[in-house]
């Protein structure tokens, strides 16, 4: 439902929003994957490690990913 909606929302070329939840499975939002990205966390095993997203179903890897790309381009373009 939620994540339908998310998924769709995300495949459109929207934004994922601090608040969003992106892993359901531990409860993590897209706000604290970046913070956690921006802490030098720059890999999905790293990720995986601090937050646990993609310990579970897997159905967050394609979230967590864009993410981390939005993150490192963001962090490149300083």
């Amino acid at each position: 439902m939620i994540f339908d909606k998310l998924l769709r929302k995300m495949e459109d070329g929207g934004t994922i929003r601090d608040r969003d939840v992106v892993c359901r499975c531990k409860g993590v939002r897209a706000g604290q994957v970046r913070a956690c990205i921006r802490q030098g966390n720059t890999t999905l095993e790293a990720l995986q490690e601090k937050l646990g997203v993609m310990s579970d179903c897997g159905f967050c890897e394609y979230k967590i990913r864009r993410l981390l790309e939005e993150e490192q381009a963001e962090i490149s373009n300083g």
